[in-house]
């Protein structure tokens, strides 16, 4: 989530300059809820990763999360200054989260929701057979969590370098000189998937996992 703490003035570009642009003054990553994969890990044996869904509890989670943000970025309902911008990866289990969290915004709250593709959590390869994950995640390692490529997947580098571009690409500085012409203070929710940015911690946030990141 991302939270613009002055009024930057429109820009008519499609593509800002570097220095037109505001920083956000605030960010809240969120990981989805519990889904069947984190209950059942043979769930990924016979259900592409990207369709895995939530558990009702993850459900629950997910609207607990919602109800939670939105006091938080509206000061307890005492700010009146306030919107919200979604991003989204692509798996149904995070969609499914950003449903429930969305239900406790106010429409005229949200300035709209994307879905990308680069923030989904890292690719293990596609149906993963519980016999050989155990063999690969053992030589993972051995070799370094963060330079080991899954076969028929990714290493936690491809992740980060797929995340980074974001920063970069002229979709996402266009849709930041969108959210740069509102008049009010901006925030952006990103709903991820395990580790795309928590790369440098080398491990997964919790289930229904919040991490905020402002600057002063």
């Amino acid at each position: 989530m991302v939270d613009y703490s002055h009024q930057p003035s429109p820009s008519p570009s499609p593509s800002p300059r570097p220095r037109d642009r505001v920083l956000p003054k605030r960010i809240i990553l969120v990981r989805h809820g519990e889904s069947a994969g984190n209950i059942d890990g043979t769930a990924y044996t016979t259900t592409p990763d990207n369709k895995i869904p939530l558990t009702p509890q993850g459900i629950d989670q997910a609207k607990l999360a919602g109800s939670r943000i939105c006091h938080v970025v509206s000061d307890g309902g005492a700010s009146s200054n306030w919107k919200v911008y979604f991003y989204v990866s692509p798996y149904l289990r995070t969609r499914t989260t950003l449903r429930e969290i969305g239900r406790a915004f106010p429409k005229n709250r949200v300035l709209g929701a994307r879905e990308e593709c680069r923030i989904r959590e890292q690719d293990f390869g596609n149906f993963q057979v519980a016999e050989r994950m155990k063999v690969i995640k053992e030589t993972r390692e051995r070799f370094g969590r963060f330079f080991y490529r899954f076969p028929e997947g990714e290493s936690a580098a491809d992740v980060y370098d797929r995340v980074s571009s974001m920063s970069f690409s002229p979709s996402y500085s266009c849709q930041l000189s969108y959210t740069q012409s509102c008049s009010s203070n901006r925030l952006f929710f990103v709903i991820m998937g395990i580790d795309s940015i928590y790369l440098g911690m080398l491990f997964s946030p919790l289930c229904f996992g919040v991490k905020l990141l402002s600057q002063e």
